[in-house]
């Protein structure tokens, strides 16, 4: 998985905590524990490896892969997600936002060029001032890479959404209401009762993105013929039915 040799090395131990810790969530943590741990903590870790390291898209691959098969099977209850599910998880805003850093490193990267660039441009003048057209630059750069950002995931919401299911697309129109993400990005404190359990959050996750919750056991469908029915009716008759009406049922 990892090469020995260069400059590299440092970053691929970098990669390679971050899968450690990925992990450790995995087998030890509760699904919304380790979900908030991920998107509060070590998202933000390796956003700034990929921000202040160029060309290193590659070495991320590791981290999506154990994301893939460990992280999102945690969360879920599920096998790996197919494709088209990973790239719905991946989505940002109001949606789980399990980022696929394969996809969004040379972006982190660029993006943060653009903002720094005014600071960079003070460094190479030796000037020690951080004057006003600096800082109005940079709040600029930052409203553009929000814009970028938020065009890059409403278009790709826009392509996937014709390949989902009519009732996934509706689950997940039903996500994007005001307050439906208030209980995904809560702290989960327990004294608060913010907390819910293993089955409480994968049922969640599943009705968030319209699948069936697991561990839902299925119906009993008990064998009629030669059966009696004990009960007395109102109807004493010979081959009188139980009293209860169905409106087309029994061709009524």
């Amino acid at each position: 998985m990892f090469t020995t040799g260069g400059p590299v090395n440092l970053y691929q131990y970098a990669v390679y905590a971050h899968v450690q810790y990925l992990h450790q969530y995995a087998e030890y943590a509760a699904p919304h524990a380790a979900y908030s741990a991920f998107t509060h903590g070590l998202v933000h870790k390796w956003s700034y490896l990929a921000r202040t390291v160029p060309d290193i898209t590659r070495l991320f691959q590791p981290l999506e892969d154990v994301i893939h098969t460990k992280f999102i099977p945690c969360l879920t209850g599920r096998a790996p997600p197919n494709d088209l599910e990973r790239n719905l998880l991946s989505l940002p805003p109001k949606s789980v936002g399990i980022p696929d850093s394969t996809t969004t490193s040379d972006t982190e990267y660029t993006a943060s060029r653009s903002v720094c660039k005014p600071l960079y441009n003070l460094i190479l003048l030796h000037d020690s001032s951080y004057p006003t057209e600096a800082i109005e630059q940079q709040v600029e750069a930052k409203k553009e890479v929000h814009s970028l950002k938020l065009k890059h995931s409403q278009g790709s919401a826009f392509n996937l959404r014709p390949q989902l299911a009519n009732s996934t697309q509706r689950s997940i129109d039903l996500a994007q209401e005001k307050g439906a993400s208030n209980w995904l990005t809560t702290l989960p404190i327990d004294e608060n009762g913010f907390t819910l359990h293993k089955g409480a959050f994968r049922d969640a996750i599943a009705l968030r993105y319209g699948w069936l919750p697991s561990n839902i056991p299925p119906p009993a469908h008990v064998p009629i013929t030669g059966e009696t029915f004990p009960a007395m009716t109102a109807n004493t008759e010979d081959g009188a039915r139980s009293d209860i009406a169905a409106d087309g049922f029994w061709g009524g």
